[in-house]
């Protein structure tokens, strides 16, 4: 996207002729991250520093971790002794 700044989240399809379909373009960071923050990209912060209008490299160094496996997986739990006070 040209002149786009900061996280993006972006949802797509690959045709079988390999155009590329867009559904989804969000302002927002994406499910992954948590793995890249642990990885030492810290987003946030370069988030933040952008809006100040500070500089930074946000290039990898020899602190980054790159063997990190990220599981994830959803769960529901459901009672009633804590619905409306019963």
């Amino acid at each position: 996207l040209p002149g786009a700044v900061g996280c993006i989240t972006l949802q797509c399809f690959k045709q079988e002729n390999g155009e590329i379909t867009f559904i989804e373009i969000n302002p927002r960071f994406g499910g992954g991250i948590p793995l890249a923050i642990e990885a030492g990209a810290d987003f946030p912060l370069w988030t933040i520093m952008l809006g100040r209008g500070e500089q930074f490299t946000g290039e990898p160094d020899d602190s980054w971790d790159d063997d990190l496996t990220m599981l994830r997986y959803d769960d529901a739990f459901f009672t009633k002794e804590f619905a409306y006070g019963h």
